[in-house]
């Protein structure tokens, strides 16, 4: 997928500078129109970084999704007494222990994953934000020893006619641009490996999350959240049917917010620099952008009809299975969310890590050839002298978008905004109450 520049190894060292750098980050990032405040479409324009394009604050919150479950058994006994829920016991003896057993399970699998693989995410931030930092010194930030300036001097009227390349200016000049090519091809490699390393464990991560699938699907097939069938059915016929209308309504606003965005090129992040998601108790999250909540109304009908129908149904005897039955919808809506965003967040990884690599490459091209200081070297340059200036004003404006993308991210990753769909429902935090580290944490919040 990489759009980074990775062609074969030339044998002219100005072209290999333009080689380095033409589109040096690749699709690293893509410019977005805000929203503002007030949900009007702002005119301001924002790089956005590849990983929140491919859905890393969804993957955050969604973690936090995990962990509004019970922790452990006994959590889960206490909030879902067996005794209290006489007609799932009936329906299947092995379907109560399955389900606490899937529930306990995926916490301890989105517990986990924001222990150890969510700090690796903000890690490829920082290698990212320094990389970049490092580039834009180096190309035009240090005065007479940046990369712009030294190919000037290179290719001024000093080094104009043909045998000044023998001088010893000239060739320490261009062993010393030959040393920075291979010191920034060193950076751009070392960030490469690190990022490597940092993706390969959180898919080692991810992997626990993914594999639960399985386990979790089971239990959703017995329960006939997808199909009307099975408990369900059991429990409420017209429960069943409200309860897929209202998935079907969630899903159809997410295809409907991930079109808009896309097609119309909008950040469905606000121009404050502030993100917020909805929170329904049975499904999860939905962006809260105004815009988007404005096209739809579907979805809150729908949550209306379903909580309508509960008040309406409840009893002493079959409240704690409506209550059951909503966790275990939300638990199948955030497993298949968690699912998606972990594969593609891992594709932008990849690419981060392959841009980085290729980057580091070109330059070891670049500082290999002009490492001849030779004749080759001064006409070289002098021939591709507009090419290489143009190229390094182009780089440096991307590692700069780059880098404010990535900051606007880390931004945005501590300014999550949490809402529930009614005023009486209380959305979890992204951020823990007892530490200001931006770390996720687990409560159980239920549905008054």
């Amino acid at each position: 997928m990489s759009t980074s520049t990775t062609s074969t190894s030339p044998t002219d060292v100005g072209q290999a500078l333009i080689n380095v750098l033409n589109r040096p980050t690749g699709s690293l990032t893509r410019s977005m129109l805000l929203i503002e405040d007030d949900g009007s479409f702002s005119s301001q324009k924002r790089p956005r970084f590849i990983l929140q394009s491919y859905g890393y604050l969804d993957l955050r919150v969604s973690l936090v999704a995990g962990m509004t479950f019970p922790a452990d058994k006994s959590s889960f006994e206490t909030l879902y007494p067996k005794a209290s829920l006489p007609s799932f016991n009936s329906f299947d003896p092995l379907l109560y222990q399955d389900t606490e057993t899937a529930i306990v399970d995926f916490w301890n699998s989105c517990n986990e994953f924001s222990s150890y693989a969510l700090p690796s995410f903000w890690t490829v931030f920082d290698e990212t934000q320094s990389l970049c930092q490092y580039l834009i010194g180096q190309l035009t930030g240090a005065g007479a020893a940046s990369l712009q300036s030294m190919i000037s001097t290179l290719t001024s009227q000093t080094y104009s006619q043909p045998g000044s390349e023998n001088g010893p200016q000239f060739k320490s000049l261009a062993q010393s641009v030959s040393e920075m090519l291979l010191n920034l091809s060193q950076q751009a490699n070392q960030k490469a490996t690190s990022i490597q390393g940092l993706a390969a464990s959180i898919a080692s991560q991810a992997s626990k999350v993914q594999a639960m699938k399985q386990e979790i699907d089971s239990v959703v097939k017995k329960f006939g959240l997808n199909d009307g069938d099975n408990y369900i059915v059991t429990l409420d016929a017209t429960f069943d049917m409200n309860q897929i209308d209202l998935n079907n309504s969630v899903k159809e606003a997410q295809v409907t917010i991930a079109n808009w965005a896309t097609v119309q090129e909008r950040d469905l992040m606000q121009a404050n620099g502030a993100v917020s998601y909805m929170w329904i108790p049975v499904t999860g999250w939905l962006s809260s952008s105004n815009p988007i909540l404005s096209m739809q109304t579907r979805f809150r009908m729908a949550w209306a009809k379903y909580r309508a129908h509960i008040a309406k149904k409840s009893t002493d005897t079959n409240k704690t299975a409506y209550a059951l039955a909503g966790a275990v919808n939300l638990l199948s809506m955030q497993n298949g969310v968690l699912c998606d965003r972990l594969r593609s967040v891992g594709v932008a990884l990849h690419e981060i890590q392959s841009t980085f690599a290729a980057l580091g490459s070109n330059l070891g091209q670049a500082a290999t050839l002009m490492a001849a200081a030779d004749g080759t070297v001064r006409t070289s340059l002098i021939a591709n002298q507009q090419g290489i200036q143009a190229g390094i004003t182009n780089a440096v404006k991307e590692f700069q978008d780059t880098l404010s993308a990535v900051q606007s991210l880390v931004a945005v990753d501590s300014n999550i905004q949490t809402t529930g769909i009614t005023a009486d429902i209380s959305a979890p935090s992204v951020y823990s109450e007892d530490t200001a580290d931006g770390n996720v944490y687990g409560r159980n919040v239920q549905d008054s």
